[in-house]
């Protein structure tokens, strides 16, 4: 199936569609392997994650702190540690994402990315895609609530993964166009917009 679309702008979405965070999330457990039980340190992280007062956001540094107050390891060495896997994170962008990037070169491409600022542009900087797009926003706030840059009509498109968020998304511009993309097809299609598992599945 093949989806042809010319749109004005993209707001493309970051984690587990362009960057494949299951398999990051497992390259940080097993960087800390010497000082932790690989399924112990995903525990850990899913809880710092959740912890979080204005939803879901990961950092480095409340996860460093937490490992210390739990399993005495040394918050420098985990953030140290942490740290370098995000410096590879060009290693965990999809196969098919550079593809698609540069066959929409001539058109508006935004990246929102819900997240801690600081823990998301440190893998979107690392990534290499930041010169692929002409805004890069992270937000900690719901992406539906925010302030965007342009305005939003039917030659807006929104890629992302995650359905909570494509519904939001749905109802907050129903002008706009939702393509919601499922790396692993964990959902079943929706009526209200495209489901996708490639993103060579969209017309180039």
């Amino acid at each position: 199936m093949h989806i042809h679309t010319h749109p004005t702008t993209w707001y493309i979405d970051l984690d587990s569609t362009l960057y494949d965070t299951p398999k990051f999330k497992e390259a940080l457990a097993q960087s800390m392997s010497g000082l932790i039980h690989p399924d112990d340190f995903l525990i850990s992280f899913e809880q710092v994650l959740r912890s979080y007062e204005q939803g879901y956001a990961y950092s480095i540094e409340r996860h460093a702190n937490v490992l210390q107050d739990l399993h005495g390891i040394p918050a420098d060495i985990t953030t140290s540690t942490l740290s370098q896997i995000v410096e590879e994170s060009n290693d965990f962008v999809y196969d098919d994402v550079i593809p698609f990037l540069e066959s929409k070169r001539d058109e508006n491409l935004i990246l929102l990315s819900f997240g801690d600022t600081d823990f998301q542009m440190a893998k979107i900087n690392a990534s290499g895609l930041t010169k692929y797009f002409k805004h890069i926003l992270v937000t900690e706030a719901h992406k539906h609530t925010i302030a965007l840059p342009t305005a939003i009509n039917s030659q807006t498109i929104f890629l992302n993964d995650n359905r909570l968020e494509n519904k939001q998304l749905r109802l907050a511009y129903p002008q706009a166009k939702i393509i919601e993309i499922q790396r692993d097809r964990k959902d079943i299609p929706d009526e209200d917009f495209e489901v996708i598992t490639s993103l060579r599945e969209i017309g180039i």
